[in-house]
């Protein structure tokens, strides 16, 4: 039997996900301009009492594609060819033309393969997808299975994995972080520290949540990625707290409508050439304390990856709807990145495969209270 794609993605509507438009979304309205509320005669920060989610969790690991993690969901006891993952005619050439398919990774340390902007730009070979192995060699082509990541795997066909879901820029890791913190990445392409100690000085969701006063945290392990934005960084240090707090605030009731957590940069975050069970451990004990706890019924976790990589994956994504251009920018920024893994954890939402849009369209559309 089929599973109820059309019922999941009408589900996510209900917790007020915003859906990326796609062939099925023709029509979607999108014209309201910067800054407005979906609903402008509602009060920023009113809760909307037909979404059961009062939490939300936000656990972005590194450099991993879809395909390279879950393509094989595709076999016998998961989606069984649903998914657009991994199929025997996939291959990519070599420098000689020679075919190389996708293989099972026999370990589980692979070394990093380039990822910048401008290798990724020459993997995506202008859509022909067809490059990652002249670029990257044969390890671009390995990929994992459920007997290397079980644990993941059990999400994956208990709960809603988008096969679809795109990082926001065709680049490194730290440009994606911004664009989820920010919506953007004004300009920067590349791994780069601010210049000063001003910088950046654009506004993030956490500034918006404490304007309407939203209660988060920032869970982290080192320092975190948001240490990069002054405001955040020279404001918010009482919310900034470690992973181990994440814990306390479960068992004493005091966990946020807004959680990030991160995890330990080169050791947990599964960043090749990182043991990717290690990080899969780590993932686990975290969801295993929010599942063993009172907020599990009423709150969702996005579980995903900031960029695919420079790892193989075969989806070929679509231009937005609208160039996306940054004032500062050197070239233009229309190109999403590979498709990456993503989880989302509501524990009433039935398991599935979807194609679903930013995080801070779900966090913005639902416009908690406190």
């Amino acid at each position: 039997m089929k599973h109820p794609i059309a019922w999941i993605a009408t589900t996510l509507c209900l917790f007020g996900y915003g859906l990326l438009p796609s062939a099925h979304a023709e029509g979607l309205e999108c014209s309201r301009p910067a800054d407005s509320l979906p609903h402008a005669d509602v009060k920023p920060g009113t809760a909307d009492p037909n979404i059961p989610i009062e939490h939300i969790i936000v656990i972005m690991q590194e450099n991993h594609s879809f395909d390279a993690y879950f393509g094989r969901l595709n076999e016998s006891g998961y989606y069984e060819g649903q998914v657009d993952g991994l199929r025997p005619e996939m291959w990519n050439p070599d420098k000689q033309g020679k075919p190389v398919h996708p293989f099972h990774n026999k370990v589980l340390c692979v070394n990093d393969t380039a990822h910048t902007w401008n290798a990724s730009h020459l993997t995506w070979n202008g859509g022909l997808m067809n490059q990652f192995v002249v670029q990257n060699g044969h390890r671009s082509m390995g990929s994992y299975n459920d007997k290397d990541l079980p644990y993941y795997y059990a999400l994956a066909k208990e709960f809603a994995i988008g096969d679809r879901y795109f990082a926001s820029l065709l680049s490194m890791t730290d440009v994606n972080r911004y664009f989820l913190y920010a919506g953007t990445a004004f300009g920067q392409t590349i791994n780069e520290s601010p210049p000063n100690g001003h910088q950046w000085d654009q506004k993030t969701i956490f500034d918006v949540l404490n304007q309407y006063g939203i209660s988060w945290k920032y869970y982290r392990s080192d320092s975190g990625y948001i240490k990069d934005f002054a405001s955040i960084r020279e404001h918010n240090q009482k919310k900034m707290v470690s992973v181990g707090q994440f814990k306390r605030d479960l068992k004493k009731g005091h966990l946020p409508r807004i959680s990030f957590i991160e995890s330990l940069d080169n050791i947990e975050d599964e960043h090749p050439s990182i043991d990717v069970q290690f990080g899969q451990n780590w993932v686990a004990n975290r969801i295993k304390e929010l599942m063993h706890s009172q907020y599990w019924q009423k709150s969702a976790l996005f579980f995903t990856y900031d960029e695919a990589g420079g790892q193989f994956d075969e989806t070929k994504f679509n231009l937005p709807a609208l160039t996306r251009r940054d004032a500062n920018a050197n070239a233009p920024f229309d190109l999403f990145d590979f498709a990456n893994p993503p989880h989302v954890q509501p524990p009433n939402l039935p398991s599935g495969h979807f194609s679903w849009g930013r995080i801070l369209q779900c966090i913005f559309r639902d416009r908690f209270s406190d």
